[in-house]
């Protein structure tokens, strides 16, 4: 069994959400459907009886961001400066967790704060309103391999 679950990405963007061109031909059921199949696997990856890491070394935005809220840790490049829900300048809240596990990892108030105005942050924002856990200047691989 493995030790430790470390996410990053296969590219310059950690995760930037759902495509929400495609979401618009979805149909109101087909929606519904596709986020519950997301909080679930975001269940499974929070529940995980090993540590979980979010390496986070590009934009995380909506279910991005509510992916890298479901590990336990999340560190980030110093050079990310994207970090948020922009999906609710379009009227749409974040449907996969982020509203439940945002207040629990950096406050009812803040979580508030940043899920109401859609505020996108840097890494070093996201660190001190408590979002990001460590930060890495270089080489972010190795420094998640080696955290972890």
């Amino acid at each position: 069994m493995p030790r430790v679950l470390i996410l990053r990405a296969n590219g310059p963007t950690f995760c930037a959400g759902a495509d929400l061109k495609e979401r618009r031909q979805m149909s109101d059921s087909e929606v519904v459907e596709f986020l519950q199949d997301v909080r679930q696997m975001l269940d499974q990856v929070e529940k995980l009886p090993i540590p979980t890491l979010a390496a986070i070394d590009g934009p995380a935005l909506g279910g991005g961001l509510e992916l890298a809220l479901a590990c336990d840790f999340r560190i980030a490049a110093a050079s990310v400066d994207k970090i948020g829900f922009p999906e609710v300048k379009l009227g749409i809240i974040p449907g996969a967790g982020g509203t439940q596990r945002a207040p629990r990892i950096i406050g009812l108030q803040r979580a508030k704060e940043l899920i109401y105005t859609g505020t996108q942050l840097n890494a070093t924002q996201g660190k001190q309103l408590g979002l990001i856990d460590h930060g890495h200047q270089y080489g972010l691989e190795r420094g998640a391999d080696s955290w972890a």
